[in-house]
């Protein structure tokens, strides 16, 4: 079971995805990332950042994450 504080916590930077949504903390990440539809959940790239999550390492999980959102062409790169 996740902590409330480690899902509070802020990611290494917001995360703007090309849906309009922007990913400010780790409880907004796992949201966005329980959202997933299955065909998109299931890449590697996706289920490694799940993994990451529950190591309760905000950075790592962060960088996952972002890496995860580009691979799959969702990461907004022009986010002022």
């Amino acid at each position: 079971m996740l902590r409330p504080a480690y899902l509070r916590q802020k990611l290494t930077r917001p995360l703007p995805t090309k849906d309009g949504g922007v990913l400010w903390t780790i409880a907004d990440a796992r949201a966005y990332m329980l959202a997933l539809s299955k065909e998109r959940a299931l890449h590697q790239h996706w289920q490694d950042a799940c993994r990451t999550l529950y190591q309760t390492d905000a950075a790592a999980f962060s960088r996952k994450v972002e890496l995860a959102l580009f691979l799959d062409h969702k990461l907004e790169l022009t986010y002022a």
